[in-house]
């Protein structure tokens, strides 16, 4: 029944001179036992640590434990009942059913609890209270002891019933961490096994109220309580007020446990102070010992210099700056592999502490794998991303998608179901051609699609049945459960056992073995109790109604909560962890990485129910909660004090220019604090380049060897000397082999090859057929039109309604709809806006009828689409109604075929083709429908990607004129812009002239033949200057502007002559074999940016050859250009 302390700087032996004493206490007294409680991440290595002290290098009455493992000790000596162990996910679930049930009586958090997280964190803040012993009552009374703070009355009021609820319904049913140590306390008493022992507490920084009761209770019942503290004198433990000091947290332990000693009457042994300067593990390190006597201190005077040491630094503390984080973890594994051949090190005599370590994770795994370094992660690794928890909610994602392709396919993908890679792509393809979606879909069998007709040709319809009724037989227990979380959970349950869920994680992790990751492999192992022990306690605390996406939800979150661990699978490994959970012994090198603002000191802004501002009102009325943001700043101090002071040879410290994303990080104040303890030591700052020159593998060799030859490439030979040196020394030393390779991938270029003309004819036909689209392809790329026309090669159909299907069905309409006036005779303008209604209907229903399969009548977007459509096709024929009666042209054919050209034959359909006939001459305008805002230009002609309307212009004349015996004479090409136009209108605007300003806002835009009597015709009777159908404004003197789209009747003519031209030139070249990789880029636009083939070309601008065929030229210049074209030609 006494009390003692250990009490030293970091380094110093408290550990050892703890342990010591009690193996020669317990070699004397081998009757008596002795317990040693550590921080439960620690008890492995303090096993170890003791038996290499004890001379028979075993301990019998020795026992290491963490608190979690005396109580289960405990309650098997007792025989107390050991109840179900209730984790985060279980106290959230309780809270969730208390919070139902008690909804009428929370004044605050009632509407809140259905939020994302919003339980979580009520179950967090409960957790906290029973770590600081504050039962609901003592909640509930503080709240009505907070004058003048309603909020936070109201709040503690809302948390002491949801604390109550929460305690009666898991009262003898399960049991938490936190009680875990209610009932310990109450057994100490009873427990023969600690009567009489010692105890001995080390690793700790300091305990909770709760803890500080059960260490009250080890006092009274136990022989001697030692507890181990980091201070550097007995004058840090009395000074209780600076709570910025490195050592409060020791001082307030000190206090709070000397308090407690008094109050029971507990004897005080007399305290070991262990003050040697240097201390132990730096005795034969005055750098490190200096780092440690001075890192943190408070100084009285600015102008006081004693902290500076001028000894030398080298190769024993450095502090680097890298430019990215995986050139730091790069940097780390380079020193690592140094210093092993330098010093004769093991890999664990290093260890490596990272603040960050989730954004480290990759790039750390990714650099000890490259240099064959043994790594252990000392975390618990979260479960929400790996396969099987994908798998899970990849169920229930089909479930809530209603069996979207993008859900189906995704759960077959994850590797559980009984799918070979093979039957999935076949399955992918024929539910995305067809657009099966829906459950109702599912159920019935596949019917669309041809079946085989020749012997040994694959049936593809009936083999995607045979698999979807596979995949229905799978998720029958799901499809059929009833709406509450219990069926959901069992079904799940029944799906994981018909899809041999667990055999398959047994795989997965034989893979990981394989590839010598055993962490992993040990995930693997683990996930599936993990994912079974949540389904179990849902089903046993969810009995309620709820829908899949409630269920979803509570899934998702339960899977957020699920951790595993894993212990090393070997002694010879780099330990790699966090400041504050990872506690490491015997280390002679450490590296620290990650130290930029932000990591150290960490951003320690956090949400949860009470805000730091009601946190410090709690604190000034007594109430001891966990630490405030604040005072977390200082006791990172603390950890990070401990770690650096860890090695007993050498300290690395780095930090990182720019995160993964490539923002600017600064350097953490943990640098300059370190660098201004010596005159010597400066942040080395280490560039790419210098990176070169830390080679410690031959595949970091080889890796630096292929990035110089690339660097001698880009600079033409120029390059600089040393790098030049390097690179002939790396070279000579590689086989021939690979340096042969590598130069060949170094000097790569692209050189167009065309194909021989003999397999472009067998690909594209002696004689070109083809389109006026297709050509405008070939302008933009050649290998585009190459891959899709001569290899055929396109992309996956699908079943869906998008947005070239609706130029489709504007098309479609509007040529029905002027069809069936044509036939019926009558003309634009003389029907009534009934008679209008009824002609679109029909037009409409006969095209969606007939339009991929009806399509437009197989889902709710589609009849959306058609609404929205139709809406838009009543103005647009108003519009085009008023145009065709304004002017002297009417229209002829709709949708009308032709076939034209010269060398290359064009098949093509025109929109729509009006004609004006007058003296004994026909006037031709052609008008095509479009979804987007197009107009015309003369570059785009020039270069091949606006050559329709020109085209077609020019093969109606010639079939007209061919057909009609008279002079055809080219008059406009229009685009008309099919949708509802945005207006501004003013206030006070009648309806007429706001029909007036959508008139003129659905001009048609294009070219026109600057003649007269075509302008008369197209406008009828100008009666203003500017014309509310075409783009046609008139200056004063009665000449066109500039934005008018008229053009003279040469250059008019020209246009039409250059576009046929250009569509045998087109031809020629693609039956030449032109398949050269050379898009054509105008502006901040290319045809790359939206082309499916692109992954397929190899285009690289980092490679020679590659380039953008650039669109320069303007109007004029363009005209010039086609001007000097067509006469070269001619002649």
């Amino acid at each position: 029944m006494s009390l003692g302390f250990i009490v030293g700087p970091s380094g110093s032996g408290k550990s050892t001179t703890l342990y010591r004493n009690i193996l020669n206490e317990a070699k004397r007294e081998p009757d008596k036992r002795f317990f040693i409680l550590v921080p439960d991440q620690f008890t492995m290595e303090t096993q170890r640590t003791l038996c290499k002290m004890s001379e028979s290098g075993g301990i019998m009455n020795v026992e290491v434990m963490s608190f979690g493992r005396l109580s289960h000790r405990i309650f098997e000596e007792l025989g107390i009942e050991d109840l179900p162990k209730l984790d985060d996910t279980g106290k959230n679930l309780v809270l969730r059913k208390v919070a139902a049930d008690h909804a009428d009586e929370l004044s605050i958090m009632g509407d809140k609890i259905n939020r994302m997280g919003y339980i979580s964190g009520v179950k967090s803040m409960i957790s906290e209270f029973a770590q600081y012993g504050l039962s609901p009552e003592n909640i509930e009374n503080i709240g009505t002891k907070l004058n003048n703070r309603g909020r936070l009355q109201e709040k503690l009021k809302d948390l002491s019933i949801l604390y109550k609820g929460y305690k009666e319904y898991i009262q003898g049913n399960y049991i938490t961490i936190e009680e875990n140590i209610d009932i310990l306390i109450a057994s100490i008493s009873k427990s023969d096994i600690l009567k009489g022992s010692v105890i001995g507490l080390d690793g700790f920084t300091g305990f909770t109220p709760i803890q500080e009761i059960l260490l009250k209770e080890l006092m009274i019942y136990t022989e001697r309580v030692i507890v181990t503290l980091t201070a550097d004198k007995k004058e840090d433990l009395d000074d209780i007020k600076k709570e910025h000091a490195l050592f409060y947290l020791s001082a307030k332990t000190y206090l709070n446990l000397n308090k407690i000693a008094k109050e029971n009457a507990i004897k005080r042994n007399e305290d070991i102070f262990l003050s040697d300067v240097p201390v132990k593990r730096f005795k034969d390190n005055k750098v490190l010992s200096h780092l440690e006597r001075n890192i943190f201190r408070m100084r009285t005077k600015k102008e006081d210099k004693s902290h500076i040491c001028d000894l030398d630094t080298k190769d024993i503390i450095s502090v680097s700056s890298l430019p990215g984080r995986k050139e730091e973890c790069e940097w780390v594994c380079m020193q690592i592999r140094r210093l092993i051949r330098e010093r004769g090190y093991a890999y664990r005599d290093f260890a490596l502490i990272c603040a960050d370590l989730p954004s480290y994770d990759h790039f750390l795994r990714e650099a000890f794998d490259k240099h064959d370094i043994p790594l252990f992660l000392d975390r618990n690794a979260s479960l929400l991303q790996h396969p099987f928890i994908v798998f899970i909610l990849g169920l229930m994602g089909v479930y809530n998608g209603d069996f979207s392709y993008d859900s189906v396919m995704g759960l077959i993908r994850t590797g559980f179901l009984p799918f070979t890679d093979e039957e999935a792509d076949l399955f992918s393809d024929y539910i995305k051609t067809y657009g099966i979606r829906g459950k109702k879909r599912y159920e019935r069998m596949f019917v669309l699609g041809a079946s085989a007709k020749g012997e040994g040709e694959k049936d593809i319809r009936a083999e995607a049945d045979k698999l979807r009724q596979r995949l229905m037989d799978i998720l029958k227990p799901l499809t059929e459960a009833k709406k509450d979380a219990r069926s959901y959970t069992k079904a799940l349950y029944e799906i994981c056992l018909k899809a041999k869920a667990d055999e398959r994680l047994y795989e997965i992790a034989d893979e990981w073995s394989g590839q010598n990751d055993p962490d992993r492999a040990k995930e693997c192992e683990q996930v599936y109790a993990a994912v079974i022990g949540l389904f179990d306690q849902i089903y046993a605390l969810l009995d309620e109604k709820m829908d899949a996406k409630e269920y979803t939800e509570i899934l998702k979150a339960g899977f957020s909560e699920l951790k595993v661990g894993s212990l090393p699978q070997s002694v010879d490994r780099v330990v790699v962890g966090d400041l504050e959970r990872t506690r490491l012994k015997a280390v002679k090198t450490l590296f620290i990485i990650g130290v930029n603002d932000g990591i150290i000191p960490k951003n320690t802004t956090e949400g949860g129910l009470l805000s730091e501002l009601e946190r410090y009102l709690l604190k000034e009325a007594g109430v001891t909660l966990k630490p405030t943001p604040r005072e977390k700043s200082f006791e990172e101090r603390l950890y990070i004090y401990m770690n650096m002071t860890k090695p007993s040879d050498s300290l690395f410290i780095s930090c990182s220019e720019k995160d993964s994303a490539g923002k600017s990080l600064r350097p953490s104040y943990l640098c300059r604090s370190v660098t201004e303890l010596y005159s010597k030591l400066e942040t080395e700052v280490i560039s790419k380049e210098d990176e070169f020159f830390f080679i410690e593998t031959r595949e970091r060799a080889k890796d630096i060897t292929s990035a110089l030859l690339r660097d001698y490439v880009s600079y033409n030979g120029n390059g600089d000397e040393k790098r030049m040196g390097l690179l002939l020394l790396l070279a000579s030393g590689m086989d021939e082999e690979f340096i042969d390779k590598e130069i060949k991938a170094a000097f790569i270029s692209y050189e167009p090859i065309p194909l021989p003309e003999k397999k472009a004819a067998l690909l594209y036909g002696e004689k070109l057929h083809t389109s006026v689209t297709r050509l405008e392809l070939f302008s933009k790329c050649a290998y585009a039109y190459f891959v899709r026309y001569g290899l055929r090669l396109n992309g996956d159909e699908e079943y869906e309604f998008n947005a070239m299907d609706l130029g489709n069905l504007y098309h479609g309409i509007l040529a029905g709809y002027g069809e069936m006036l044509k036939e019926k005779g009558l003309s634009w303008g003389s029907l009534s806006e009934e008679e209008t209604d009824g002609y679109l209907e029909t037009a409409l229903n006969e095209f969606a009828s007939a339009y991929k399969d009806s399509i437009l009548y197989d889902t709710k977007r589609s009849e959306t689409f058609i609404r929205r459509a139709k809406d838009i096709l009543k103005r647009t024929i108003k519009v085009l109604s008023y145009q065709v009666e304004s002017s002297g042209f009417k229209p002829v054919t709709f949708e009308g075929e032709f076939e034209g050209g010269n060398k290359t034959k064009i098949h093509g359909r025109i929109d729509r083709l009006d004609i004006a006939e007058k003296d004994n001459k026909r006037y031709i305008k052609i008008i095509d429908y479009k979804s987007g805002d197009n107009s015309f230009s003369p570059a785009d002609l020039l270069y091949g990607t606006n050559l329709q309307l020109p085209v077609y212009l020019d093969a109606a004349c010639r079939n007209e004129e061919s057909s009609s015996g008279k002079l055809a004479i080219p008059a406009a090409l229009f685009y008309y812009r099919v949708n509802d136009p945005i207006i501004e209108c003013g206030p006070g605007e009648s309806n007429e002239e706001i029909a007036k300003k959508i008139t003129s806002e659905c001009r048609v835009k294009g070219l026109i033949r600057g003649d007269e009597e075509v302008i008369n015709l197209l406008t009828g009777d100008l009666s203003s200057s500017e014309s509310d159908v075409c783009h046609i404004k008139r200056k004063k003197d009665g000449s066109f502007t500039a934005n008018s789209d008229v053009t003279d009747p040469e250059t008019f003519d020209l246009y039409l002559k250059y576009a046929s031209l250009k569509t045998d030139l087109i031809g020629k070249d693609i039956l030449g074999g032109n398949i050269s990789v050379l898009p054509l880029e105008k502006g901040k636009r290319n045809a790359c940016e939206y082309c499916e083939y692109k992954g397929m070309c190899g285009f690289d601008k980092n490679i020679r050859g590659y380039r953008y065929d650039k669109v320069s030229a303007d109007d004029t210049a363009a005209a010039n250009e086609m001007k000097k074209i067509v006469e070269e030609n001619e002649a």
